[in-house]
């Protein structure tokens, strides 16, 4: 019998793009906060990947999903010393990170 980390992962590499309520009701896993605890361990060790949904919640990708959203190529910087400002660092490390399958809101 499968544990409940094999089974959210088989559940996510079949339907992919569902977030940890829909898992958790699919499976029959109480409480929903297992799901989430797997959900996120999974995606530390990158074998899940999880992004913001069309709904606003996270949902759930095997590694090897592509994103829901085609992430913008790194600009080079825009000033002549090379150096880049606040808002570009941001934005290539965004872009970096989520092509990694990382989560990452910018503040």
């Amino acid at each position: 019998m499968k544990n409940n980390r094999e089974r959210v992962l088989d559940f996510v590499s079949q339907f992919p793009g569902r977030d940890d309520d829909e898992i958790a009701a699919a499976l029959k896993i109480n409480p929903r906060q297992t799901v989430n605890m797997i959900c996120r361990r999974l995606c530390e060790e990158r074998i899940l990947r999880r992004e913001r949904g069309p709904r606003g919640k996270l949902v759930n990708f095997a590694s090897e999903h592509k994103p829901l959203v085609s992430q913008p190529a790194i600009k080079e910087p825009q000033q002549t010393s090379g150096a880049m400002s606040e808002d570009e660092v941001k934005s290539a490390l965004k872009t970096k990170l989520e092509g990694e399958g990382w989560s990452v809101e910018v503040a």
